[in-house]
C-alpha cells in the first residue's frame, strides 16, 4: 500500500515522504495512529505541492541569512556595561545584549544562540565574536564600554 508519511518514523519514512508498505503494516500501526495516510492521487499532488512551498522557503531564508551575514561580517558593535573603576564589568557580557545591539543597529534578527565569543568578556575593551546563522558565519568585534 502506497502511504504519505505525517510524522517522521524512524527506519521507515520521514514526514512527507510517499512509500509502499506492507497492508498490514499501513492498516495496523501507521494509519491508526496516525503516522500515515494512504496516497490517493489527490493527496499526493497536495503532499507535493506543499514541499516545494516549503523547499522555496527554505532557500529564500537560506538567501536572506547570507545577505545578512555579508553585512554584519568584519564589523565593531559597541555595547555600554555597568563597570568598575578597574574596568571589571559587575555581570559578564551576555549574548542577548549583543543580539539586541545588531538588532538596533543593523536591524538582523539574530537568535542568541548563534552568538559565541572568543571567551569570557568581563571586561571593558574589544573582544571577538562569531555569529553563525545556517550554514554561514560571520566575524564581528565587541567594543565594551563602560556605562
Amino acid at each position: 500500500m502506497k502511504v504519505i508519511f505525517l510524522k517522521d518514523v524512524g527506519g521507515v519514512g520521514a514526514r512527507g515522504t510517499i512509500k509502499d508498505v506492507a497492508d498490514g503494516y499501513a492498516l495496523n500501526f501507521l494509519i491508526p495512529r496516525k503516522l500515515a495516510e494512504q496516497a490517493t492521487p489527490d493527496k499526493v499532488v497536495r503532499v507535493q505541492s506543499e514541499m516545494k512551498v516549503q523547499a522555496d522557503k527554505d532557500s529564500e531564508h537560506k538567501a536572506l541569512e547570507s545577505a545578512w551575514v555579508k553585512q554584519i561580517d568584519g564589523k565593531v558593535i559597541t555595547i555600554a556595561a555597568k563597570a568598575n573603576d578597574k574596568g571589571n564589568l559587575y555581570k559578564q557580557l551576555s549574548p542577548d545584549a549583543v543580539v539586541e545591539a545588531i538588532e538596533n543597529e543593523y536591524k538582523i534578527k539574530v537568535s542568541s544562540d548563534a552568538v559565541y565569543f572568543d571567551g569570557h568578556i568581563k571586561t571593558i575593551g574589544e573582544s571577538k565574536m562569531t555569529i553563525k546563522l545556517g550554514g554561514h558565519t560571520a566575524h564581528m568585534t565587541v567594543v565594551v564600554k563602560a556605562a
